[in-house]
């Protein structure tokens, strides 16, 4: 018994030498590229970000130290959309950000995230990305989950199998204008449920249908 104890805290040791921990706040530092303080900026942005709602300078600050800390990390993908705006990591570094975070990349097949890709992409700031998505919200996009899923429902009864099979990623790559982006987010509104559930839908029919294309 004495030997496995000192055999577990041998190995305990080695690992604490040997692995580094990609802790939050070091994930941030290795991803930036610019040369201001991390806290300063981020508190700066975030307070932007935020005019005109609950939280003030102070709380976000506070809030940015403990990131920087180490002792939380940010609470939901909004959040960390949020991060990715403010230190302008692009759309690549905020993918590895969003994996590393929040467990996934960006939704390619949610029109609100494809915008903020596009955004990431352009150099945009993290306004514009909302006010891109309120102008789609102003079109005949839908407005609700419910209006969603019978748009979805009713694509299935009218488009080819063929069509299904599109990437919507490999086709997002084709676009570099804002009004490009408008345009394939109208035309494909219907489908962006489609091809996030296809498989999903195989296997538990049009019962399967979930909202998470929608705004």
């Amino acid at each position: 018994m004495e030997k496995t104890q000192m055999d577990e805290d041998h190995i305990v040791d080695f690992l604490k030498s040997k692995v580094e921990i990609w802790c939050f706040p070091r994930l941030l530092r290795e991803l930036y590229r610019g040369t201001q303080n991390l806290q300063a900026l981020l508190t700066e942005k975030l307070t932007v970000y935020e005019a005109g709602k609950e939280e003030n300078k102070e709380q976000i600050s506070r809030k940015v130290r403990n990131w920087l800390g180490g002792r939380n990390q940010p609470a939901n993908r909004e959040e960390v959309f949020k991060i990715c705006f403010a230190l302008s990591l692009g759309e690549e570094r905020s993918e590895k950000l969003l994996l590393s975070t929040v467990e996934s990349g960006i939704h390619y097949r949610n029109p609100r995230e494809l915008i903020y890709a596009f955004c990431l992409r352009k150099g945009f700031d993290y306004p514009q990305a909302q006010g891109l998505i309120e102008d789609l919200e102003q079109t005949r996009a839908p407005r609700s989950s419910l209006e969603h899923q019978k748009l979805v429902r009713q694509t299935w009864a009218e488009e080819s199998t063929q069509y299904l099979t599109i990437s919507i990623k490999d086709e997002f790559r084709n676009i570099v204008e804002t009004e490009e982006l408008k345009k394939f987010i109208r035309d494909n509104q219907g489908v962006f449920g489609i091809h996030h559930n296809t498989a999903y839908r195989e296997i538990c029919g049009d019962a399967g249908v979930s909202a998470e294309g929608s705004f």
